[in-house]
């Protein structure tokens, strides 16, 4: 401890001794600065610093001056910075370091605008004014200058952004000196620009920030879209910018599910179909149904055919899709589409109708048969039953014919000559002339047939070769008569 004390005393020491014609009062000679400073790249920073001298070592009326010289070279080179017009500055620092206008106030601050990357440095600060008041304060502080890149400014959301719900959206930027303070704005979304609001805040770090606030509301229309924090400094083309950019994730439930997918025959043609409820197939089909929802998060999709008892099916890959191949009656009816997520619920119902079955030609061929060969059937029947009837009706007309002598009768000239038939009686002096019986061949009856026999009784006058005492009885006959 003693040893340290002691090189320190022989470096202030040492220091005071340096400039020619100084004496060396330390109580009256002090700096306080940061150890060091970080300025991005591009940007502007101010070293504050504040110093005192010793008045009696100074005239009044003699201008007082002030150095910033780079620590490796404050004894040699040239200052980075200073007030005395006689001096010349390091020709990299020309117009960009700057001493402060109120050196009299004891106000020695540094002013480093468009930093490089060759700023880097240590700086040491050094006081003259005449006579004697002449001290560099390399002893009590030697700022650094850290020159970083310039990133994108910070945005900040306090929560996960919903669907409807407010919320306030921060941009945070490095602040920079007076002429390059920034301008932030807000683009993507067309009342962005004019929602920030700007303000210099101070940060936890030490280092000043600024500050923009987006009051935002966001909706389902707003997820996946770009949200800018710009950033500039200063004007004109030597303005330095930086931006941040940024996709919305506004979470939402699943909206309703539309179906689309693909229609295979059993040819193996596509047909492929999308924004429908409902297709009409054919047996042996094969159907692939689609159900696209959105939502966020990523909503899990399940389909269900109903309608009772409700039946979960197998999907058949990661897009939701349902696969129901070889379609039969069986597979018609109602397909619904379940899809959920942290946000809600929704879903759709997709109709699959199954054609009739239309009958294959060699189908057709076998009915065409069939009713031909029963058609073909009833007509040899219905011949036949025409061909036994109409032999029947012919052998009854036959017999009839036969027995027809019964009822012939004779003319007027050969009644007269003509014996009385066997069967006949002579009744009261009137002949009456009676049926035969029967024979074996009987008279076979024809319905509906045209030319059919009937048998009516007929009266007929008594011939004049019987007695008149006969005549006023009335003969009765048999007669084959035609009915149409």
């Amino acid at each position: 401890m003693g040893r340290s004390l002691g090189v320190l005393m022989l470096g202030l020491a040492s220091a005071c001794l340096l400039w020619e014609g100084a004496q060396c009062l330390l109580r009256n000679y002090w700096l306080t600065a940061p150890p060091a400073v970080s300025v991005p790249l591009g940007l502007c920073v101010i070293i504050p610093c504040n110093f005192t001298y010793e008045q009696r070592h100074a005239d009044r009326d003699a201008p007082l001056y002030g150095y910033w010289f780079e620590a490796e070279s404050v004894y040699t080179g040239a200052p980075v910075a200073t007030n005395n017009p006689r001096k010349t500055v390091q020709s990299y620092t020309r117009n960009r370091f700057t001493l402060s206008e109120h050196l009299d106030q004891g106000d020695c601050s540094l002013t480093i605008k468009n930093a490089r990357k060759t700023d880097r440095k240590q700086y040491i600060f050094r006081v003259e004014r005449e006579p004697r008041a002449k001290f560099t304060y390399s002893f009590y502080a030697v700022p650094y200058v850290n020159v970083t890149e310039l990133g994108k400014p910070e945005i900040r959301i306090p929560r996960e952004l919903r669907a409807g719900q407010p919320v306030n959206i921060t941009c945070t930027a490095p602040a920079s000196c007076p002429p390059m303070s920034p301008n932030m704005t807000w683009e993507g979304i067309s009342e962005a620009s004019t929602s920030g609001i700007s303000a210099m805040l101070p940060s936890p770090s030490g280092s000043d920030v600024y500050r923009t606030v987006f009051n935002f509301r966001p909706s389902v229309a707003d997820h996946g879209k770009l949200l800018t924090c710009s950033v500039s400094y200063g004007k004109g083309p030597r303005a330095v910018q930086t931006a941040h950019t940024f996709m919305l994730d506004v979470h939402y439930p699943p909206q309703t599910p539309q179906f689309s997918g693909e229609l295979i025959r059993a040819n193996r043609s596509l047909q492929n179909f999308s924004g429908v409820t409902q297709i009409r197939a054919q047996r042996g089909d094969s159907v692939v149904l689609r159900c696209e929802v959105k939502g966020n998060p990523v909503p899990s999709v399940t389909w269900v055919r109903g309608p009772q008892p409700p039946q979960t099916l197998q999907l058949v890959s990661s897009e939701n899709e349902l696969k129901l191949s070889s379609l039969t009656q069986q597979h018609e009816g109602k397909y619904e589409c379940r899809a959920q997520n942290s946000e809600g619920f929704s879903n759709a119902t997709f109709l699959l109708s199954m054609k009739l079955e239309d009958p294959s030609p060699w189908r057709l061929w076998l009915v065409s048969g069939v009713i031909g060969a029963i058609i073909t059937l009833a007509l040899t029947v219905l011949i036949i039953a025409v061909i036994v009837t109409s032999k029947r009706c012919r052998k009854g007309r036959k017999s009839v014919t036969g027995s027809s002598s019964y009822t012939e009768q004779p003319t007027a000239d050969q009644s007269e000559h003509l014996p009385p038939p066997k069967d006949s009686h002579i009744m009261g002096g009137n002949e009456v002339l009676e049926m035969p019986e029967k024979t074996n061949e009987a008279i076979y009856s024809c319905p509906d047939d045209p030319r059919e026999l009937h048998y009516a009784s007929l009266q007929f006058n008594i011939l004049k070769t019987i007695p008149e005492s006969l005549s006023e009885e009335p003969q009765t006959e048999y007669a084959e008569i035609k009915v149409s």
